[in-house]
């Protein structure tokens, strides 16, 4: 006589969701997660861009859509269409990404506002100095990086640092894709409940996407906070800069956070100058410093 399998047991898409985003976070903290952490996060910037931050303790972070280097985006989402375009061939009977392209994981960023703040750990890097800091006119704001995780932390903002090494960037996605085709198969048969954890399914890889970035760009030691809200409305307020890019304003400027200026290897301002701007803004303990080395050195 034969004897049947027992079925798994059909969940709904609002389980398969929480199941996905829950088991995904040992995926995420195992690639992602930095045990040793850099004791300071620096922010390039230039002059009217500190006397702005440090003033308002309000920092401002980019549409992704917006950024000036696209690449950026689209280098992830290349590398997970080409692992989905793999996966094609595999027989199951259920596969959740089948549907998906490039452009359907960039609609998530359309969606939403997903605005990105970028960091770096390292303060010899000369073309940050020359892109973002007024060609080494400006500054480097340097926050103290368990201070900064504590506040993301409270606000639910990922900050992490990202990942260049092609191999471990691969894995990620392969195992990503692995739990939720694992956990496709336990959906309830309606296109309505498939539908639905798709588009969950969608977001999430999305985010997994935001934290790739070519090998070619390692030397920068890049680290972000992404903070996404809604279109309408929202807890940070959507500000227009001058190039026509949407921001935010993220209020992580504080004197718990900021605990370190360093002044550009080509800015002439005298240090008692920023130390006195510094003070008449609440910031007392702020170590004031120039760069280490020229802004056209590596």
């Amino acid at each position: 006589m034969k004897v049947k399998r027992p079925q798994p047991l059909r969940i709904s898409a609002k389980n398969a969701r929480e199941k996905l985003w829950s088991e995904s976070e040992e995926i995420f903290n195992r690639y992602l997660l930095v045990r040793d952490q850099p004791p300071r996060l620096y922010h390039y910037c230039d002059m009217k861009a500190m006397n702005s931050i440090v003033s308002t303790g309000q920092m401002w972070v980019t549409d992704a859509l917006t950024m000036e280097d696209q690449s950026e985006i689209i280098y992830g989402h290349e590398i997970a269409a080409g692992i989905i375009a793999e996966r094609k061939e595999d027989d199951s009977p259920f596969y959740p990404f089948d549907r998906i392209d490039t452009t359907k994981t960039r609609d998530v960023f359309r969606q939403w506002c997903t605005h990105i703040g970028c960091f770096s750990s390292s303060l010899e890097i000369s073309h940050q100095w020359q892109k973002y800091a007024d060609g080494g006119r400006g500054v480097a704001l340097g926050f103290e990086t368990i201070a900064l995780q504590q506040w993301c932390q409270s606000r639910k903002i990922p900050l992490f640092q990202l990942l260049y090494d092609r191999t471990k960037q691969e894995k990620l996605l392969r195992e990503f894709l692995h739990l939720a085709t694992k956990i496709g198969h336990r959906l309830k048969p309606k296109k309505e409940e498939v539908d639905a954890y798709i588009h969950s399914a969608t977001i999430r890889l999305s985010t997994f996407i935001m934290w790739l970035k070519s090998p070619d760009y390692s030397c920068e030691a890049e680290w972000r906070v992404l903070a996404i809200q809604k279109k309408a409305g929202g807890a940070y307020r959507r500000v227009r800069h001058p190039a026509g890019r949407c921001c935010f304003e993220l209020p992580l400027c504080n004197p718990e956070t900021l605990r370190e200026v360093v002044i550009g290897p080509e800015n002439s301002e005298n240090e008692s100058v920023v130390r006195n701007l510094l003070t008449s803004s609440g910031f007392h303990d702020v170590l004031v410093r120039r760069a280490p080395c020229p802004s056209g050195s590596e």
